[in-house]
């Protein structure tokens, strides 16, 4: 699963190529959701948001239902996301972690809706990485869920990314 700032950093080091060859020869596959399409759109940079666009159909970054939803945010932020997408999500019975884990605090340190279903959706859908330039952060929280749903979900650096393909 590939956060939306793994984008930033694709862009940065022009990774899409290196990426592709990888997909093309089966040895990854990369996911987001909307939460993530949502983000992209709404960068400010221009130039990175056309390469960002242009890389999920290239690489390709299949896009895949978020395993929770949610109406509204907790956090309205400058990065695009407002609230699950109708027909983006799937309902899940793992609301108490979900709300558990909504509130900045030690559990989670990210504060945001969108960063915790995208990492959620990771865990769900047993994704082998998680890739951020969030480690820290998303580590912390990818953690308690894998030990509360039972996941095996790493989180990664994209240059970690890098070195194994």
């Amino acid at each position: 699963m590939l956060d939306t700032n793994a984008f930033d950093e694709i862009y940065d080091n022009r990774l899409g190529d290196e990426l592709k060859l990888a997909v093309d020869a089966g040895r990854i596959r990369f996911f987001m959701t909307h939460i993530q399409q949502d983000e992209i759109a709404k960068m400010r940079d221009s130039n990175k948001r056309t390469y960002s666009q242009n890389a999920i159909t290239s690489i390709p970054v299949e896009i895949i239902a978020s395993s929770a939803g949610v109406f509204g945010t907790n956090k309205r932020t400058k990065h695009g996301f407002e609230g699950s997408r109708v027909g983006g999500f799937r309902f899940s019975g793992d609301t108490e972690l979900l709300d558990s884990l909504k509130s900045t605090n030690s559990k989670n340190p990210m504060g945001k809706d969108a960063d915790l279903l995208i990492a959620y959706t990771a865990v769900k859908e047993n994704m082998n990485y998680l890739v951020t330039e969030n480690v820290g952060n998303f580590a912390q929280v990818v953690h308690q869920m894998n030990r509360k749903l039972g996941g095996n979900t790493t989180v990664i650096g994209l240059q970690s990314l890098a070195q194994m393909v």
